[in-house]
Parts: C-alpha cells; structure tokens; sequence
C-alpha cells in the first residue's frame, strides 16, 4: 500500500533524525559536564573557594540536558512550517501559473443566422490530454448532420 509505505518512511525518518538529536544533546551535556568538572579541579588546585560554583555549574547542566528536548521541537516545528508553506505555493501555482483556457467572449462577431445547418464536422481530429503525452485521438473523421442523434 503506497499510503502506509509513504507513513513508514516518514515515521523511520523522524526516528532517525530523533536519535541524531539525542546524540548531539548527550554531547552537549557531556560537555557542559566535562566542563564543570575541569573548572572545579582547576579552582581546587588554586584554592579559590567560589561557593555560587555548584549552582552555576547544576543549572547548566540542567539547560544542557533540556537542549535535546528544545532541538526536537525546533526541528519539527521547521517541518510543518515547510510543509505548510509547500501547500501555499501549489495553491498559488495552481491559481497563477497553470495554462488558462480561452475567454468566453472573443473579439469575431457570429453572425445571427449561426448555426444555419445544424451539423457537425470533425476532419482529421487529433488531441492529447497534456502537450507530453502521446496522442490519445489520431486522424478521427466524423460527420453528423443536423438533426441526427
């Protein structure tokens, strides 16, 4: 099924991209923590006593572990803005830059007596559903004459 094949791949994807998150927010927080730590040894060697250092060092730590959480968001919230986006702009080229057909009105006067005979001609007919594509209808001759059904 092309619906569940497309869901699983969006699905994998968003896995994948949640646990490269994870990874970059666990060395975020490794480091903070690897930095907290080469402070307080470097202080301790001289004998600065910083007492404000714990709470400094525990909020970081605190921030650096809430990254991982504010990357996702972030990321997700990109996605569904450019998906919103991708939207608007087929709604706009649909409304603007699709061929149009032709105005109802034209600029050649009918005459009043039209349509005097009442019949129809087609004369080597040939048509195709888009300028791309192969001909659907090749050489068609039909004649009805008026009153015919």
């Amino acid at each position: 099924d092309q619906h569940t094949r497309a869901t699983y791949n969006n699905k994998t994807s968003e896995r994948w991209l949640s646990s490269r998150l994870d990874l970059l927010g666990a060395a975020i927080a490794g480091s903070a923590a690897l930095f907290s730590t080469q402070l307080v040894l470097s202080s301790s060697s001289n004998n600065d006593d910083d007492s404000n250092f714990a709470s400094v060092a525990g909020i970081s730590l605190s921030y650096a572990i809430s990254v991982t959480g504010t990357l996702q968001f972030v990321i997700r919230s990109f996605a569904q803005v450019e998906s919103a986006m991708n939207s608007c702009e087929r709604v706009f080229y649909y409304t603007e830059q699709i061929p149009q057909e032709a105005a109802m009105v034209t600029e050649e006067k009918i005459p009043p007596n039209w349509p005097d005979k009442g019949s129809i001609t087609l004369s080597n007919l040939k048509m195709k559903y888009r300028d791309d594509t192969p001909l659907v209808l090749k050489g068609l001759n039909v004649n009805i004459s008026g009153g015919e059904r």
